[in-house]
């Protein structure tokens, strides 16, 4: 089971998304609303790793990512560098779970 981040009252409500990834190696992308604060980025299979970077075209053949190992997560806590994140996994059908708490106002 993929792991979100809970919802914390007072601090904005908490999303989750998932996002199939149907080919391995092929970039795949989300974005989060412009008030997206901390975010955490897995794969509902924990024993696949995958690929994480804020670039367009990095992730399926680049160097600039950030590898996130099996069973590992990304996250980021507080502002994003930008509301797209891009991803990809050298294994085929997986699916990644993106949650992020979220603040309307």
């Amino acid at each position: 089971m993929a792991r979100t981040i809970p919802a914390r009252p007072g601090q904005g409500k908490a999303i989750s998304v998932e996002v199939a990834m149907a080919s391995a190696n092929t970039q795949y992308s989300y974005t989060f609303p412009a008030s997206a604060r901390e975010i955490m980025v897995t794969l509902k299979d924990s024993s696949v790793a995958f690929r994480v970077s804020f670039e367009a075209g990095e992730v399926a053949s680049g160097d600039r990512y950030h590898n996130v190992a099996a069973g590992g997560s990304f996250s980021i806590d507080g502002p994003l560098k930008s509301n797209l994140l891009y991803f990809a996994s050298s294994t085929a059908t997986q699916v990644a779970v993106i949650s992020y708490l979220y603040h309307n106002g």
